[in-house]
């Protein structure tokens, strides 16, 4: 049996080696509603308990979760697939009174009994955090690139789905095992009974290092029709170099993250009139054959304000979505726009020779009175073009606002209650009669 490939988190969690499981692809996840083995891919190792239990739910992650008591529950991945993976656990552990022993895995951390999140590198046990010593769920998300063969660590102690920032700063956590290829397997081990839910192991794209927080989406398996979608996290790092905020580029990496093949990823052009459609294939964004004509995902760049559009494939289940960013840099997070960035962003409004119609689709990522819009300037408009807002708890029900001259500025012209000021994350079309395109920059 082979356990140099593995991830190990001892104390409440941890990886190992199982060849009798059947081997599950990612992105997976898994909260543990029936009873366990809660599918194929888990088993468990013996001499103890484990089982699902409601005592043991994570809070706005279901109805139940994951006792382990004295045993170890094995979650087997598919071997010789993954270099660079996201994985994420919600443990209510036991903290540790002594220094435990790791054998055959790549990497481990564990809480001692002082709250201290102990992290192996290299084999020797590192001290990246404190102030985990309450008995509670905490996230963790494990960062593991066998490329470099070093991983990170993030935590949070807030709810479900909270931001999680990077315990092992300044630190590079190499593996404890030489040259693993993949990662084969996730582990939850616990000697006395610990508390576990909300497992996720997701692709990565980018190296260990190079973001100090994670947002995290999580892609319902309820919603398979087409959906608006706004990026959780929008980083300075995406706008340099040009090329990194595009479709093909690390912002596209980031949404991949959390999709399996077959979704589509619908994003506004304005040069196609209209959503380009891109299918997840693989490790790739490709142009969908529905839309000839459309931007190769390199050279479809993705804004704050882009309209983009998710069709997740009937037969996926719910997946996890990670987006690295630095907390000093974000442009906007969970669709709120961080001002004082100094970040410049450009786009244009269409006119009616770049789009017969004059239409652009945004969707807005700050909570804006309408008479401050940024694009509000005579040089854009002309008395008579049209603004149409909804809301993303009422996304069919539209609030029409017309331009007037000569002051400039928008007057309601259909809908009994005005949209102003403008929510993050509503959706906007604005109809221009001019010919000619308007160029927009926005400085955050």
């Amino acid at each position: 049996m082979n356990v140099r490939h593995a991830l190990s988190i001892v104390g409440a969690l941890g990886l190992l080696v199982s060849t009798s499981l059947a081997a599950t692809t990612a992105p997976y996840s898994q909260s543990f509603e029936a009873a366990f083995p809660p599918d194929a891919h888990w088993g468990a190792g013996g001499g103890g308990t484990v089982e699902s239990s409601a005592s043991a739910v994570l809070a706005n992650a279901g109805s139940s979760g994951l006792i382990v008591s004295n045993d170890i529950a094995t979650l087997s991945i598919a071997q010789s697939s993954y270099t660079n993976v996201w994985i994420q656990i919600y443990a209510r552990p036991v903290k540790g009174s002594g220094t435990p022993t790791v054998t055959g895995a790549s990497g481990a951390f564990y809480i001692n009994s002082a709250g201290h999140v102990m992290a192996n590198d290299a084999g020797v046990w590192t001290d990246i955090a404190s102030g985990y010593s309450a008995d509670q769920y905490y996230g963790f998300i494990v960062h593991a690139d066998y490329t470099s063969d070093t991983y990170d660590i993030y935590a949070t102690a807030n709810g479900f789905k909270s931001t999680m920032t990077l315990l092992n700063t300044g630190v590079v956590l190499n593996f404890i095992s030489g040259n693993p290829a993949t990662l084969d397997n996730v582990k939850v081990q616990s000697g006395d009974r610990a508390y576990v839910d909300a497992v996720a192991v997701s692709r990565a794209f980018q190296g260990t290092g190079e973001a100090d927080s994670i947002e995290v989406y999580e892609h319902s398996a309820s919603s398979t029709s087409l959906q608006d979608f706004q990026m959780p996290a929008y980083s300075e790092a995406y706008t340099a170099p040009a090329s990194a905020k595009t479709l093909g580029g690390r912002l596209g990496d980031d949404i991949k993250s959390g999709l399996v093949n077959g979704d589509q990823i619908y994003v506004w052009s304005g040069n196609n009139w209209g959503y380009n459609q891109y299918a997840v294939s693989g490790n790739n964004l490709t142009v969908d054959g529905d839309t000839p004509g459309a931007e190769v995902p390199s050279s479809m760049p993705v804004y704050t304000m882009t309209s983009l559009q998710i069709d997740q494939a009937n037969v996926r289940g719910t997946t996890f979505g990670f987006y690295p960013y630095s907390n000093v840099t974000a442009v906007a997070v969970a669709g709120e726009v961080q001002t004082g960035t100094g970040v410049t962003e450009d786009f244009e409004l269409n006119g009616t020779t770049a789009q017969p119609q004059g239409w652009t689709a945004l969707n807005w990522s700050d909570n804006t009175p309408i008479a401050s819009l940024p694009f509000n300037d005579t040089d854009n408009f002309t008395d008579g073009d049209f603004m149409f807002l909804s809301t993303p708890g009422n996304p069919n029900s539209w609030t029409v606002y017309e331009w007037q001259e000569p002051t400039g500025y928008w007057f309601r012209r259909v809908g009994a209650i005005p949209i102003d000021p403008i929510p993050s994350g509503a959706n906007m079309w604005v109809k221009r009669q001019d010919a000619a395109q308007a160029a927009v920059s926005i400085t955050h």
